[in-house]
């Protein structure tokens, strides 16, 4: 897999095309030829791509010979407008943006002098979400991974902390904190790869809702666009989500007959069947 930054969404450079150098990296021509001569036995992936984040990228990876292999519906807000931007003015993300400045929990953005505990509390929100309440088949980072992350800079943590941090609703927060959110790109397209808040605590909160707000509102700050990813469909459409089908591009022109036909059948069955039954029920 090119380009793999082993998170759920992957982005990409938006000068790679795929047909030209981005400083001294081959295209993708090259790329094949190198990765075949290595991993003869290998499919070739580029995973985490939509037409409107990636159009000239896909475009000539299919002229490369790769397959577009659609994978699932991602929600797009294109912030470029600023404030003028369309979901700036949904209710939603206005009651919630209300919500983040009037309710019971303060953003920390930068973390303020982060320890150990920190980041422990950290792992275990985002467990509590993605793990816990979706799937162990989430990838399970440790404290280690939001540390390291944090500090090399390519990961941008912001929490929720309680404003009365001394009666904070749960025993297990150090210093009330009990959301975070961490976002990863560029100052031009950013995703979330980390969520999480205390499930247990009372849904009336609004801690999702104002994890949400955040990280719209640092879309219309920096005029960018936020691949929000897949999940909670209704939620994200509600507050102006632009529904996109995203796709992984797959080489296999140097595999076995019997391994291709595996490839263009998953493809064709995910292309006829998947992506109308995401489109018609809005998933």
């Amino acid at each position: 897999i090119l380009n793999n930054w082993l998170v759920s969404t992957n982005l990409h450079p938006q000068e790679w095309t795929g047909a030209e150098r981005l400083g001294a990296e081959p295209d993708i021509a090259e790329v094949i030829q190198l990765i075949n001569a290595r991993w003869p036995h290998h499919a070739v992936m580029v995973r985490s791509l939509n037409p409107f984040c990636n159009e000239l990228l896909m475009q000539n990876l299919k002229r490369a010979g790769f397959l577009m292999v659609p994978s699932r519906q991602v929600y797009l807000y294109d912030a470029r407008q600023g404030d003028s931007s369309a979901f700036a003015d949904t209710r939603n993300f206005q009651w919630d943006s209300r919500l983040l400045e009037t309710g019971a929990y303060a953003t920390e953005h930068p973390l303020r002098n982060p320890d150990a505990q920190i980041f422990q509390r950290i792992a275990q929100l985002y467990g509590c979400l993605y793990l816990e309440k979706y799937s162990r088949l989430n990838p399970q980072y440790q404290p280690e991974w939001f540390q390291r992350g944090h500090e090399e800079g390519w990961l941008d943590l912001a929490v929720l902390r309680r404003r009365d941090s001394t009666r904070s609703h749960s025993h297990d927060s150090p210093d009330g904190i009990d959301g975070v959110v961490g976002w990863f790109g560029s100052d031009s397209v950013f995703t979330t790869p980390v969520v999480g808040y205390d499930t247990a605590l009372p849904q009336r909160l609004g801690l999702y809702r104002m994890l949400i707000a955040l990280t719209l509102r640092r879309a219309l700050k920096k005029r960018a666009v936020l691949n929000l990813s897949s999940g909670a469909a209704k939620f994200k459409r509600l507050r102006g989500g632009v529904p996109e089908i995203e796709y992984s591009a797959v080489y296999v022109r140097h595999l076995p007959a019997h391994r291709r036909a595996v490839w263009h059948g998953l493809a064709a069955l995910l292309q006829n069947v998947a992506v109308p039954l995401l489109r018609r029920n809005e998933l």
